[in-house]
């Protein structure tokens, strides 16, 4: 970048200050302004939506001729460094806006049946995305390869599918892996795209409607249910997705073994697996929504947290046994990726693998990448490998909390630890040694639930709009909550790399902390609902407000004063407030 951010200590806090990357570093590359025209880009195509005849070569086209114009600019009148004209830059960013919107009406499969309706049929599909529901089933996203009889273009198209019977059935007919094909025999039906929630509608109708909505969005346009006796695998999988499905075996084995008898096959054990390896499933339905009503379910989603805490424990470990630095990446990493992959290789989780690989490099290898330019480059990579990434859920709240720690939480953090310093004069040379415990404890909290707020101003809008709620008490939940899903992962991915005997007692160690999340969580929406409902129908609103949020924070949050932490939530949930006003209002 142009203008990087370092973090810097600030007393026991982290703040983020300004700093101009060293002149002749050939990494000193403004990814930030090129990765918001290659995002516009993709959304703006979203907005517009598929279909437009030739629209993906006009912006090729397009692309193609910006590129050029900013060739020529660079070359012929803006070669002095020093010239304030930005005019190549400019004509990059649009070049890249234009060469997104159409990688994305590229990528982007048209529904060759808008008037589609239900049909019992029979189709083959290969198994992008596997997960495991409730009553064992299998859900997630497959590719049609045989479409059914009369329907010929549906060849190719994404569907989402559910194979269960509510039974348990033989191991063997559930072994489904990512890259199978499976014959499947049921009701193929049209996703409801442009289903809203509606105060008519009951709860459950109205998470169906946000579902497939949420499906529309990732161009998903069908779906299907079918019985396990329905089912039958084709095709095998490839050796590399057998290995991580025979991996996943192994990591929940070793994640059920336990000092005290008590703790076998209890409702924490199971709570236990699902938080290291994403199993929701194994949750009850109660703990389900007393995790999503305090807006703590992210601990069960493997991504930031997970990868970062386990990337974490691998660098202690690599220190311990003195690894020379440039060979500590070479170590870990493949234990770090082959973590993920046998946890589903979720998008949110490959994301967050890709940034810790990019800074972890970037540092063995004397690169001095900061945490925003790694944030930045996988949120590239990740467009560059999936234009239509930024339409997940996963992507937009994944890059935004994170994005939002860096903007508002780690300055915020910083502010309470210097207003901290400024009101207690506390010596720091070891006199009150009772008093430096209480300041530290004093400001690390402060600092977590600066962190927790970014998180939430950053994801309430998000929320909003895929889960149609938002959940003000996440804001003291989360520091305790990812204090001790930390202390989760630790134990958890230690016993992955230990003897079955010392994988007992960490498991066992790590069982009471998620007893004690999961009491609290469920006391907590016990005593009151705490969460709001708030259902966003608009993806521009969305998007407005987060950019106000994440924009105004990065502007007014280097000043002195407090009002500029103020401003960017006013002015976010300002704009979503005026929204659902004028919906109701027309």
């Amino acid at each position: 970048m142009a203008s990087h951010e370092p973090l810097e200590s600030a007393g026991a806090g982290l703040i983020l200050r300004p700093r101009r990357s060293p002149p002749g570093n050939p990494y000193a590359i403004p990814i930030l302004p090129y990765l918001l025209s290659s995002l516009a880009g993709c959304m703006a195509f979203g907005w517009v939506g598929p279909g437009v005849a030739g629209l993906s070569a006009l912006c090729l086209l397009l692309a193609g001729a910006a590129f050029s114009a900013a060739f020529s600019a660079k070359v012929f009148w803006f070669w002095n460094e020093g010239s304030k004209f930005k005019i190549p830059q400019i004509l990059i960013c649009a070049g890249l806006f234009f060469a997104f919107f159409g990688y994305a009406a590229k990528t982007a499969v048209i529904n060759p049946y808008p008037h589609f309706t239900g049909i019992e049929t029979h189709i083959q599909m290969y198994l992008k995305e596997v997960s495991t529901g409730k009553n064992d089933s299998r859900y997630g996203v497959g590719v049609i390869t045989l479409p059914p009889k009369g329907f010929p273009k549906l060849e190719g198209a994404l569907v989402w599918y559910m194979i269960g019977d509510g039974k348990r059935a033989k191991v063997e007919n559930r072994n489904f892996v990512r890259s199978q094909i499976v014959s499947v025999s049921g009701v193929l039906q049209p996703v409801r795209t442009n289903a809203r929630a509606s105060e008519w509608a009951s709860e459950s109708e109205n998470k169906s409607r946000e579902f497939e909505r949420y499906l529309g969005n990732r161009f998903i346009y069908y779906r299907i249910n079918a019985q396990i006796a329905n089912s039958e695998i084709v095709c095998q999988a490839n050796g590399f997705y057998r290995f991580f499905a025979d991996l996943n075996v192994y990591l929940q084995r070793s994640l059920e073994t336990f000092v005290f008898p008590f703790q076998r096959a209890s409702e924490a054990a199971n709570t236990y697996v699902a938080m290291l390896l994403g199993e929701k499933s194994r949750l009850t339905k109660e703990q389900k929504d007393s995790f999503a009503r305090t807006g703590t379910m992210h601990v069960f989603a493997i991504s930031g947290l997970h990868v970062g805490f386990a990337a974490a424990l691998l660098y202690l470990l690599a220190k311990l046994f003195r690894f020379p630095r440039i060979l500590q990446p070479v170590a870990a990493l493949p234990l770090l990726f082959a973590y993920v992959e046998a946890c589903g290789g979720r998008p949110s989780a490959m994301r967050a693998f890709m940034m810790v690989a990019v800074f972890w490099l970037a540092l063995s290898f004397g690169r001095g990448m900061t945490p925003w330019s790694a944030l930045a480059l996988s949120a590239f990579a990740a467009i560059l490998i999936s234009p239509l990434a930024p339409f997940d859920a996963g992507f937009s709240l994944s890059y935004g909390v994170v994005a939002s720690i860096f903007v508002y939480g780690l300055p915020l953090s910083g502010r309470i630890s210097k207003a901290f310093d400024a009101r207690y004069q506390i010596p720091l040379d070891g006199s009150r040694p009772v008093f430096e415990i209480v300041r530290r404890i004093c400001i690390w909290t402060g600092g977590a639930v600066a962190i927790s707020l970014g998180a939430f101003f950053a994801g309430a809008p998000l929320c909003a709009y895929y889960f149609s709620y938002i959940s003000p008490a996440a804001v003291l939940y989360s520091p305790l909550f990812v204090l001790f899903a930390g202390w989760v992962v630790f134990c958890g991915f230690g016993a992955f790399l230990v003897p079955q005997f010392a994988a007992s007692i960490l498991n066992s160690v790590a069982w009471f902390a998620v007893w004690a999340m999961s009491f609290f969580a469920q006391e907590g929406n016990a005593f009151f609902d705490a969460s709001v409902d708030f259902p966003l129908g608009s993806g521009v609103v969305c998007v407005l407000s987060l950019s106000a949020f994440l924009g105004l924070s990065a502007l007014s949050t280097r000043g002195e004063g407090w009002r500029g932490f103020v401003l960017p939530g006013a002015v976010s949930f300002a704009i979503m407030l005026s929204y659902r006003f004028a919906e109701g209002f027309f």
